[in-house]
């Protein structure tokens, strides 16, 4: 998902017709890197009190959860459902 982000980018700066464009796709992409980071560390911070206070409790089953966990358990829903972007 980031990486065909990151490559869609690069390819509208690229083929963008004047500098107003330009400068307009690469502050959008930045911009998006830069929120994709800020829920990443969000979710790294709090994302495994949430998951250990709450989810354990709904369902006994679950184990406890580090920030690693949750870190790669969004990667990969990012990866797998589609962006409504």
């Amino acid at each position: 998902m980031v990486q065909g982000l990151i490559m869609s980018a690069i390819h509208n700066v690229l083929v963008a017709e004047d500098d107003v464009q330009k400068n307009h796709t690469y502050v959008k992409t930045v911009s998006t890197l830069v929120a994709n980071l800020l829920v990443l560390a969000l979710l790294a911070l709090i994302g495994s009190n949430i998951w250990n206070d709450v989810v354990k409790r709904l369902v006994p089953s679950v184990g406890k959860a580090g920030w690693y966990d949750i870190a790669l358990l969004q990667l990969f829903l990012g990866a797998l459902l589609p962006c409504a972007c």
